[in-house]
């Protein structure tokens, strides 16, 4: 009598071992476009803050409301003016008064704003038509709302 070693993989168990990437898949999918927006946000933080920083040395010794442009700072790709884009997918900077905003459009938006006390008030505010709270994911809200008291 012969003896056959069989080597080979049933339909399914190559069926169970697909099921289950897929399933691993499926769970895994959301933490990573969690986390890549997370760390694209760390970005638009950081330049709010330079802008913060840029405005606060322009009113030591300016009166009147600055543009990006009159800001001592570098930043990618600033334009004359208000607003900029940066990155891939874009962002967009904006400079109004004392509030300087990154918005991720249809996702969410950054805004920092100096206060007459010198502090900095921090919110994120989540576009009108997404259901995903982008704000809970790029930062703790109550956190950063809790330093807009004056």
């Amino acid at each position: 009598m012969n003896k056959v070693n069989n080597v080979g993989f049933t339909l399914i168990e190559l069926l169970v071992v697909v099921l289950i990437i897929g399933i691993l898949a499926a769970v895994a999918l959301p933490q990573y476009t969690k986390a890549v927006e997370k760390s694209r946000s760390a970005e638009a933080v950081t330049l709010l803050g330079d802008i913060m920083t840029g405005l606060r040395i322009y009113k030591l010794g300016n009166t009147g409301t600055p543009t990006l442009a009159d800001l001592d700072i570098e930043m990618p790709t600033v334009t004359s003016g208000n607003t900029t884009t940066y990155g891939t997918p874009n962002f967009s900077l904006g400079l109004s008064g004392d509030t300087a905003t990154a918005t991720r459009a249809g996702k969410y938006t950054l805004s920092y704003t100096l206060q007459s006390n010198g502090n900095i008030c921090r919110t994120c505010a989540n576009a009108d038509d997404v259901d995903t709270d982008y704000c809970k994911t790029i930062a703790n809200t109550a956190e950063w709302s809790a330093s807009c008291s004056e």
